[in-house]
């Protein structure tokens, strides 16, 4: 088991603007928003003992601020980076195509990083830190874009995109097969589980 955090939100979110792997920071609302996560779900209270981040700020920045005081070892791990957009970077979202879901259509000719590759480099960093880490209840902080990679190479499905600053279980049930669950948010302090297809584990 293990649990997943989408960064809080920066300007470019707050505009729908595609940021790509541009080093952006946290914005007030964003700060807020970790903060209110914190105090509402102490991520001890879930037993969490160790973080694997993408090396961006806005991640590194989502994850001090949900700790708090709490000394809880953090690795980087650069296949948690966000998605590589190419030619979309900066852009509006609503000026690129999107799928059904509002995910970001694959381009090779724009330079637009496919999902395959993102599924295959997200997947790779988690079972990485389950084998280096046998140990420890770890939470991945990172972007949506790689949620929606281990949502394909776990659950065989895209999934809806997170909201910035919600909080994410994985588990394998009693047959082996991954779940996801809305663990807990600031709006509802409860667990939620969102409705996906699941595959064997891999």
């Amino acid at each position: 088991m293990f649990f997943f955090l989408r960064h809080a939100e920066t300007d470019y979110n707050a505009q729908g603007r595609i940021a790509d792997r541009d080093d952006i920071h946290l914005n007030e609302a964003g700060k807020h928003k970790a903060r209110l996560l914190r105090d509402k779900t102490p991520i001890t209270r879930l037993g969490i003992t160790r973080a694997v981040s993408s090396p961006l700020s806005r991640c590194i920045e989502t994850f001090n601020m949900i700790r708090g005081f709490k000394d809880i070892p953090l690795s980087l791990d650069e296949r948690l980076r966000e998605r590589n957009f190419g030619a979309y970077a900066g852009r509006l979202k609503k000026d690129v195509p999107l799928d059904d879901m509002q995910h970001v259509i694959e381009n090779a000719e724009f330079g637009v990083e496919g999902f395959d590759s993102i599924s295959k480099r997200a997947v790779a960093a988690v079972t990485y830190a389950m084998s280096e880490y046998p140990n420890d209840r770890f939470l991945i902080v990172s972007h949506g874009a790689i949620f929606t990679g281990l949502m394909l190479g776990l659950l065989g499905t895209k999934g809806t995109m997170p909201d910035q600053a919600e909080l994410y279980q994985f588990s394998k049930n009693p047959n082996g097969i991954w779940e996801c669950k809305l663990a807990f948010d600031t709006e509802t302090p409860s667990p939620k589980r969102i409705a996906a297809p699941a595959c064997p584990a891999p």
